[in-house]
Parts: structure tokens; C-alpha cells; sequence
């Protein structure tokens, strides 16, 4: 990842209609030295249309049942038969998916956080509280998309989809409508009623939610680690890059030790893009 100005202006067409859905898959586990959420938001229209041409480059020759980034750069799973699947047709089957989130009307959006910062914010009180990691990566990653969404002049409601996670979703539904209920009353009525969970394997806009997820933790680590890595996104100056990306802080962390409602915490703007 290369460091530049925030790309704050994502655009999603104002004439097509509402309301907006958003899926998110995360990328990162408690050992990792990034957690991140990260995903697409756009309107049932284009997610129609952007869908139909994940499927048409799925089904081109040699032919994926679906699409995980990861299997795809170490050449395993859907990519293991050494027979049809070799770095020339992979990069250009990558690239296709790449041209296909760029080229229709829809905007990532993430949030990050640094294990370290958040491992001396919370140590072992994590469990005690119930502030997983992936708490609050996913619920500042709505409340701040609604905020983001009014700010924009994009004030409409939307629905949330996150891709399967055991560990997780049991506690993010049942503490939803909690969540629902102490957010900002000024973007309470775009947050969703309820959060959804699906499989990946079977809603392509996940899929495609775990091409940006899977490669920004991938670049994020690879900064830390003195190192480069990047797959060839559109450079941050071209009019198709349209990415908004968050980070926390200790400062916002430390907010939640004190009481502060998650929905009210503003983690800071990453200035960066793929």
C-alpha cells in the first residue's frame, strides 16, 4: 500500500434506486498483527449487475465453483489442479475480478485495527468485557458508514451482510438491537433492524467483499514488516478508485474502556489507498 491523501469522495450513484446493501468479510485472527473488516456498499441494482459478471468470470475456462483471494495467490483450493491453473491464468482471472469491482458503481469501505494497539488498550480484559476484536472492527464499521452516508448527502438506509463467522455472529445478532438502540439518534434510522450472516461460497458480492478484505490486511502486514505488497488496484488520482478506510487508534480504544458507546466512537481516517 501506498500512503496518499484520503479518498473521503467514494461515490455511489444517486440514480439508482434505494436502500443500499453492504456485505463485509473480515480478514485476520487473534494471532495476526492486523484485524480488519472490509467490503462493498451499493444498491440492489448494481450489486444485480456486478454479480452477474463475477459468475460469467467464474464460469470462464478453467472454471472456479467460487472465489477465495488467498487461494488464489498460494495457488491452493479452487486453484490447486496444477494442470489448468498456472501464475499466467491466474493473474489474468485476478485481474478480471479486480476490473470487475472497479468498474461498476460500488465503494469499499473498511476498518482496521493494529493488534498491538489494541492488545495494550484491552490485554486481558477483552474476554471479561465481551470488546472482541471483531466487535468492534464491525460495529464502528456501521455506525460510521451511517455517519459517513449522511455526510455525503447519501442518507438512506442499508442492509449489512457479513460472511459466516462462528465465533462471532451468535453475539453480534443477539446484541444487535442494543447496538441499534444507543447509536447517535441523527443516523439511527439507516442502521439496519438486523445484521445478516451468509457463506461466502454462495453470495458472490462476499466474494468479492474478500478481494479488498484479504489483500488490505495482506498490504498492511507487509508494510509493518518492511516489506511491499499490492495487488494492481487503480492508483488513488484514478476516478475509479473509490475506497474509504478507518482506522483505530489507542485514543478510540481506550474511549471504550471508559464507557463510551461503540457507536460513538470516531476512529481516524487512514490515509492511505490500495
Amino acid at each position: 500500500m501506498n500512503e496518499a491523501s484520503a479518498n473521503n469522495d467514494g461515490q455511489i450513484s444517486k440514480r439508482v434506486q434505494m436502500p443500499y446493501q453492504a456485505y463485509f468479510d473480515e480478514s485476520g485472527s487473534s494471532d495476526s498483527e492486523v484485524y480488519c473488516i472490509a467490503g462493498w456498499i451499493s444498491t440492489t441494482e448494481v450489486w444485480k449487475e456486478a454479480s452477474m459478471q463475477w459468475q460469467a468470470m467464474l464460469d470462464e475456462h478453467p472454471r472456479l465453483r467460487f472465489w477465495h483471494t488467498k487461494e488464489a495467490i498460494s495457488l491452493r483450493g479452487e486453484f490447486r489442479d496444477k494442470q489448468v491453473w498456472n501464475r499466467a491464468n491466474r493473474d489474468a482471472r485476478l485481474a478480471k475480478a479486480l476490473e470487475i469491482a472497479m468498474n461498476n458503481d460500488i465503494m469499499g469501505y473498511a476498518s482496521v485495527m493494529f493488534a498491538k494497539d489494541y492488545k495494550e488498550v484491552f490485554g486481558h480484559l477483552d474476554k471479561k468485557l465481551g470488546w472482541y476484536f471483531y466487535r468492534i472492527l464491525a460495529g464502528t464499521l456501521i455506525s460510521d458508514l451511517g455517519k459517513y452516508l449522511i455526510e455525503k448527502d447519501r442518507a438512506h438506509p442499508f442492509e449489512v451482510t457479513f460472511d459466516e463467522n462462528q465465533a462471532h455472529s451468535g453475539a453480534m445478532i443477539s446484541g444487535w438491537r442494543e447496538f441499534v438502540d444507543s447509536a447517535p439518534i441523527e443516523f439511527r434510522h439507516l442502521l439496519p433492524s438486523e445484521i445478516k450472516y451468509a457463506d461466502d461460497k454462495d453470495v458472490i458480492p462476499l466474494q468479492i467483499a474478500d478481494l479488498l478484505a484479504w489483500d488490505l490486511r495482506r498490504s498492511i502486514s507487509a508494510e509493518l514488516a518492511g516489506t511491499t505488497y499490492r495487488l494492481p488496484w487503480p492508483s488513488n488520482d484514478d476516478p475509479r478508485s473509490k475506497f474509504v478506510f478507518l482506522v483505530h487508534n489507542k485514543k478510540s480504544l481506550r474511549s471504550m474502556l471508559t464507557g463510551a458507546q461503540i457507536a460513538s466512537i470516531n476512529p481516524t481516517v487512514l490515509n492511505t489507498t490500495l
